[in-house]
């Protein structure tokens, strides 16, 4: 196809985008007049990126402090084949580009469901001004923690160590610019390195009862604080010492992008 025709049809697709979006929005006055033209607006883009997302792929940005383990994920993640499956290499790509994972999710993994990350941001834990910039463009916010360091040093005063306070701030942020820019965002919180707590963290019941230890580890610091774990489509533990825990920390990910 000679370029001018790309544009031609480019233009008449977005065309037809536009006109998509304003039929909608006529359908959505029609059945809910309580609606403001605003709230209309807000359910018609909500449509347009759900389905945006489903074909072109989700933008993710990965935060968390340093040592949490966002560049493991985002090295693994430039790893990863059509097929899911880690290569054996030394080389990390990078997931700059469009990633496909074909994971089976839900309980006892009986499912196969397939998503495009059409890209991935490893932003820097202490970088608080790229946090902010990244969150306005993305899909998916995947805050990582550092369980095995968090539950080690609960009493600890130093401040480069993480901390229950310092999460409570991280997500008190990551909440007010999302609620700033009013964009549905999945945000999940991810405790790692749980293979340094159990070996088998993840087997029969003991996925639930360190997950609701976790729970506890990042609860509010008093009962007058705001509970910010909240704002978490969901709160996963996992590990990323081999591709297949990246894999299964990626399936529940995966499992609540409806």
């Amino acid at each position: 196809m000679e370029p001018l025709e790309l544009l031609i049809v480019l233009a008449i697709l977005a065309i037809l985008a536009i006109l998509a979006i304003l039929a909608i929005l006529a359908i959505l006055a029609i059945f809910f007049p309580q609606l403001s033209q605003s709230q209309l607006s807000q359910l018609c883009l909500n449509f347009y990126r759900d389905i945006y997302r489903k074909i072109i792929g989700y933008k993710m940005i990965l935060l968390g402090r340093s040592g949490s383990g966002k560049t493991t994920l985002y090295q693994a993640l430039g790893m990863v084949t059509v097929q899911g499956i880690l290569p054996k290499s030394n080389t990390h790509p990078e997931p700059t580009k469009r990633v496909k994972l074909d994971i089976m999710v839900g309980q006892h993994q009986k499912k196969s469901q397939q998503v495009i990350f059409r890209a991935t941001v490893d932003v820097p834990g202490r970088s608080k001004v790229r946090w902010k910039k990244h969150i306005k463009g993305c899909d998916i916010i995947i805050y990582l923690i550092n369980a095995y360091e968090l539950r080690s040093n609960q009493d600890s005063q130093d401040e480069e160590k993480v901390s229950n306070s310092q999460i409570q701030k991280d997500l008190e942020d990551i909440y007010n610019w999302t609620k700033d820019y009013k964009i549905n965002i999945k945000i999940f919180i991810v405790g790692n390195h749980f293979d340094e707590i159990c070996h088998d963290y993840d087997q029969g019941n003991n996925y639930q009862k360190y997950l609701e230890e976790f729970k506890k580890l990042i609860k509010p610091c008093s009962s007058q604080d705001k509970d910010y774990r909240q704002l978490a489509t969901d709160i996963i533990i996992g590990s990323l010492k081999e591709g297949k825990d990246m894999l299964a920390m990626m399936g529940r990910v995966i499992s609540n992008l409806k």
